[in-house]
């Protein structure tokens, strides 16, 4: 089985804001760790994590583009691109590294 799951790839939005509201959904009732679209600002500032052993995880997904699907802007589901990579090295990755023992990094 599996207890992560990234979200971060170009099919995100294939299916528009309410299809990644549906996925979103859907993997909170299986209890799966999901990171790499989220369902607002704030959702994305939370550090997703998971202990393993006592070994603490956290998980950060990254995506250039989404096929040319795009998101309404007004505080709906939301996604981290690669364009921002400066402003993400600075923010998240230090939220990370404070977060958890080890960082893994999805960049799609």
């Amino acid at each position: 089985g599996f207890n992560v799951v990234s979200m971060s790839n170009n099919h995100v939005l294939d299916q528009g804001e309410e299809g990644l509201i549906s996925s979103l959904d859907y993997w909170d009732t299986k209890g799966i760790v999901h990171y790499g679209a989220y369902r607002s600002q704030e959702d994305a500032d939370t550090i997703k994590t998971m202990e393993v052993n006592g070994i603490k995880f956290a998980f950060l997904g990254y995506m250039e583009h989404t096929n040319g699907n795009y998101l309404s802007g007004d505080g709906k589901p939301n996604w981290e691109p690669c364009s921002t990579k400066d402003l993400i090295a600075s923010s998240n990755l230090e939220l990370a590294s404070t977060a958890a023992n080890n960082t893994i990094s999805l960049l799609f």
